[in-house]
């Protein structure tokens, strides 16, 4: 595992959205480690994904938690960090989103005013959790982004030119 892989096994990019340790139905695998196990788990993953990573490469980690937990995405993004990942960009994956008809406005093409998924949240202390982080991590926080190839095309296009 701590075996640096050769030039010709380098990957450039590796996108994972493990299991978030919060007790779900995977089958055989039991989603409900102890904190400090899991995040061990984490950690070995970081590492042995860092050896095999490309200089130039990125590491996308999808991850979500639950609100009696709200930590578990940090404390997943420090164990990256303690594999010598560095943070490059935080991206907010917002599973659903609705609008009041009389907000979409007039001439965007917009139909449909409830859009996504999520998972109600049955309790009268938390709201529901409609996102998911998705960290992305390089080897040295300095990796340069074609944006516009990997961009969403705004749907409004009035507030383009603003910017």
């Amino acid at each position: 595992m701590d075996k640096v892989a050769s030039r010709d096994m380098l990957v450039d990019v590796i996108v994972t959205s493990p299991p978030y340790n919060i007790n779900k139905e995977y089958g055989s695998y039991k989603d409900n480690k102890d904190k400090n196990e899991y995040l061990d788990w984490l950690f070995e993953i970081a590492k042995s994904s860092l050896s095999i990573l490309d200089d130039n490469g990125s590491f996308f980690l999808n991850i979500g938690g639950r609100p009696s937990y709200p930590m578990l995405p940090f404390e997943a993004v420090e164990k990256f960090r303690e594999a010598e990942y560095h943070l490059q960009n935080t991206i907010h994956w917002i599973k659903s989103i609705s609008f009041e008809k009389e907000d979409v406005g007039k001439n965007n093409g917009i139909r449909d005013y409830s859009i996504g998924h999520f998972k109600p949240i049955v309790s009268d202390r938390y709201l529901t959790d409609i996102q998911e982080y998705i960290f992305h991590f390089t080897k040295k926080g300095n990796l340069k982004l074609n944006k516009r190839a990997i961009s969403v095309p705004y749907k409004d296009k009035t507030n383009i030119g603003r910017w």
